[in-house]
């Protein structure tokens, strides 16, 4: 560690990776206990505007920046038929969802979706039931939201009191259909052939849309699909759909885990990252190849519309004395998730050019606390989220970087520094995101922009708490935040504490 101890970043607006889509910034909502009802919408909840949204959580969600809604899930779609959640709502009929064992009232279906979309001035994504659902059904959903003619669902539209259409442009061909936890869940074969028919039907109907192909659920060790499943449904869909999913949530406590046992621990983090790395690697291997093997000119990127961190206060307390705080709230998320959460969208801004589609999961929870019968908080990975959700816009410029080094485990050493740099033309501005995932050390951080050697530094802030395990509550709901630090125009040294997120502006004149 103690050799080069400085991170040395290089960047020249000639060397590009690509521009950044706006929709790497979308979230995502299920129907999950009380996610929907309670914490989103709630009819007789002090805040609840005309609609019954809770114009407090309506407020964070329009301050978090996020893009797009990914909607209504998630395991909850396969079992889900949306013609339940249209009409009056005293006429709608309640139904047992078998995804999360629970009720569905189906007071919140497509339309308040897409209303609660455009109240928050973002798009509407909407997953479709490949599970118990049909094609058929899947074209009259289109037909219900997209068209404007005098066919039956585009006049129940209206009927309704919708009098334009929803216009909805990104559409999800299922979810998780090679999960054995998934209703119906498929053969890559049978439900590619299910995709595929349902596609094309749809494409008929609006050639404007885009739509997402399942891909596996998750890389972990005891997934056998992973990555075949991938390959196959790609050869048989690839010509008629856009993007290809991804879904990843990881942890570092060693009892939790999605499918296998986690075995990474806190001296694992700094390779988290590294791994959604490769798993994005590994499919679009899988997508070039049968590209290459159709000689087809289109090329299929990735929607990664689930990723999230599993957050845990369990951790080997005796190897880090140095943490003496741990938040007693499980649901609240630390300072350690927040720095993880930003160095994830660190990675999918150096994979801009393959990842065109990006959903965290979810927003209520993960980014925004919610109490069903009381007020609510921005977690601690609310605050990355957002940075990057204003900030990140642009092209991102390719790094030449050399720096530190630290031990992580069954990994060996790996960067202790992660980085993006975006240069935004329109407003002659360069951004840094900046993880640093020492432990215990201080990095100097050194930025050279060539070809901008007048650029100007107007901005340094930072997520750092030296307790790594304190985080946000009901109590204290500002216990870790960001903070400005003064900088000088010329600035080009900056030093990132241990375990701390970092938000660098330049200014080119």
């Amino acid at each position: 560690m103690e050799k080069g101890i400085k991170q040395k970043i290089i960047v020249n607006p000639a060397f590009t990776v690509g521009k950044v889509d706006e929709r790497l910034y979308g979230t995502f909502l299920e129907h999950i206990h009380t996610i929907v009802y309670g914490c989103l919408y709630n009819p007789s909840h002090p805040q609840a505007d005309a609609n019954g949204f809770r114009k407090d959580v309506l407020d964070l969600l329009r301050d978090l920046g996020t893009t797009f809604i990914r909607y209504p899930g998630g395991n909850f779609v396969s079992g889900y038929h949306w013609k339940d959640g249209i009409g009056p709502r005293d006429k709608r009929i309640r139904k047992y969802d078998l995804a999360w064992e629970q009720e569905e009232s189906n007071q919140v279906g497509i339309d308040e979706f897409c209303t609660l979309c455009r109240q928050l001035n973002i798009e509407p994504m909407l997953v479709l039931n490949l599970g118990t659902g049909t094609s058929e059904e899947a074209l009259e959903e289109l037909e219900y939201c997209n068209y404007d003619g005098n066919t039956k669902w585009a006049v129940e539209r209206r009927k309704n009191g919708y009098q334009n259409p929803h216009n909805v442009k990104l559409w999800g061909l299922g979810n998780e259909m090679d999960g054995i936890h998934q209703i119906e869940h498929k053969t890559p074969v049978e439900y590619a052939r299910k995709a595929v028919e349902t596609a094309r039907m749809m494409k008929k109907m609006d050639k404007s849309i885009k739509l997402v192909l399942c891909g596996s659920c998750s890389p972990e060790i005891d997934l056998k699909t992973y990555p075949e499943w991938d390959r196959i449904v790609l050869e048989e869909a690839y010509e008629d759909i856009d993007y290809i999913s991804l879904h990843r949530y990881y942890t570092y406590n060693p009892d939790t885990g999605m499918y296998a046992m986690n075995t990474d621990t806190l001296e694992n983090i700094a390779h988290l990252p590294i791994d959604i790395s490769n798993y994005i690697d590994t499919i679009m291997a899988a997508s070039r190849f049968v590209q290459g093997k159709k000689r087809c000119s289109k090329s299929v990127y990735i929607s990664f519309d689930e990723w999230g961190i599993l957050s845990s206060k369990n951790f080997e307390k005796e190897k880090y004395p140095q943490w003496t705080e741990i938040c007693d709230d499980k649901r609240s998320s630390t300072a350690l998730d927040a720095v993880l959460h930003g160095a994830f969208m660190i990675t999918m801004i150096n994979k801009c050019d393959v990842v065109k589609v990006a959903c965290e999961s979810i927003v209520i929870g993960s980014m925004i606390m919610v109490d069903p019968n009381g007020g609510c908080f921005r977690q601690t990975t609310f605050y990355p989220f957002r940075d990057v959700a204003l900030l990140g816009k642009g092209i991102v410029l390719k790094q030449s970087a050399e720096g530190p080094r630290e031990d992580a485990g069954k990994y060996g050493e790996l960067p202790v520094i992660q980085s993006a740099v975006i240069y935004n033309d329109e407003k002659k501005e360069i951004v840094v995101f900046a993880v640093n995932f020492s432990k215990q050390k201080d990095i100097p951080f050194e930025l050279s922009i060539q070809e901008f050697k007048e650029a100007e530094c107007i901005e340094f802030r930072q997520l750092y708490e030296k307790e790594a395990f304190a985080g946000n509550t009901f109590k204290n709901p500002f216990r870790v935040v960001p903070h400005l630090l003064e900088v000088d125009k010329k600035q080009r040294n900056f030093v990132l504490p241990p375990i701390s997120w970092n938000v660098i502006r330049y200014r080119i004149k």
